[in-house]
């Protein structure tokens, strides 16, 4: 029996000294303790030869204090979490309630800790990591409906090109490389494979709208330079048989007309150009086999008005 007692003694002990450690120094309970609602009394005693057992309402005050501090001490590292027990109808119901939610914004009906039964306590300390899909849960109104911008970002604004979007749970993908996460009791590491994602989108939309916005000019080759001094475009070399021939000397024999004719070109002299010849009248005109001769230039650069020599891009 007293070794059942030492047991009792020893508990009590370490449940007032663990609570007391999660209370913050001077902190408070705001509530109406368990201790102060108990109507015990006084001790019973029992004496048996040299055995005593003392059952004593003093201990039952002690209990009942240690167990709504251990109930608050909780309640209070669940608010550091960000995360409380409720009656409002909203967040997450615990299966160990009906009637009692989790909230992770601050809620204007909080539960009493000392009327929450440790089951109950517990599950919503397992809940403290859990994703709420409510936007007010967030800090937005009750209705508000979410979106998502073509770049991305979070909205409310129904604009075009927003997607309309629901509140899921964060993956490794979606967080960016080396950041983690708690999700729904998950310890998680960011890829960055949606930043990824969203940089080539960004990158290809960019392209695409520059080039949209793009105007490309032509400059076309306009040809320079003088053809007879041979600059510029001019660099190709003419060249003439002859041009030509003119009478010498000119006398009339048997009836027919006689020239002496001399190539303007290279000075050469036909004698008896006669009308009787088959070929008089090109010996007359010109000397077909003068030897060629340079009398000019002409286009060379190999280029014509429809070349383009350069592409001019504007963007708007």
């Amino acid at each position: 029996m007293k070794k059942k007692i030492i047991s009792i003694v020893l508990t009590l002990g370490l449940m007032c000294s663990t609570c007391m450690v999660a209370l913050a120094e001077g902190d408070a309970m705001p509530f109406p303790s368990t201790a102060s609602q108990m109507k015990s009394k006084g001790a019973i005693v029992y004496q048996n030869g040299t055995d005593s057992v003392v059952i004593d309402s003093n201990d039952l005050y002690v209990l009942a204090d240690t167990l709504d501090q251990f109930k608050y001490a909780v309640y209070s590292q669940m608010a550091q979490m960000n995360t409380y027990l409720t009656t409002e109808v909203r967040g997450i119901n615990l299966t160990t309630s009906n009637d009692i939610y989790v909230a992770h914004l601050a809620p204007q009906d909080k539960v009493d800790p000392k009327d929450i039964e440790f089951d109950t306590l517990l599950e919503g300390v397992a809940a403290t990591q859990s994703i709420p899909y409510a936007p007010s849960e967030y800090g937005y109104e009750e209705s508000t409906t979410l979106y998502k911008t073509a770049a991305g970002f979070l909205t409310t604004d129904a604009s075009a090109g927003a997607e309309m979007i629901e509140i899921q749970e964060a993956t490794e993908g979606g967080i960016s490389a080396g950041k983690a996460a708690w999700v729904n009791g998950e310890l998680i590491l960011g890829t960055g494979a949606e930043n990824q994602a969203y940089y080539n989108q960004g990158y290809t939309d960019g392209l695409n709208k520059a080039m949209d916005a793009a105007h490309i000019d032509y400059v076309y080759h306009t040809h320079t330079g003088d053809a007879s001094a041979g600059t510029g475009c001019y660099t190709k070399r003419t060249y003439s048989n002859s041009s030509g021939v003119h009478f010498y000397s000119t006398w009339m024999s048997s009836g027919y007309r006689h020239w002496s004719v001399q190539c303007n070109d290279c000075l050469e002299i036909f004698t008896n150009v006669s009308e009787a010849q088959p070929d008089w009248k090109n010996r007359v005109k010109s000397h077909p086999n003068c030897p060629a001769h340079p009398n000019g230039w002409t286009i060379g650069c190999g280029k014509t008005s429809s070349t383009v020599e350069q592409y001019i891009i504007s963007f708007d």
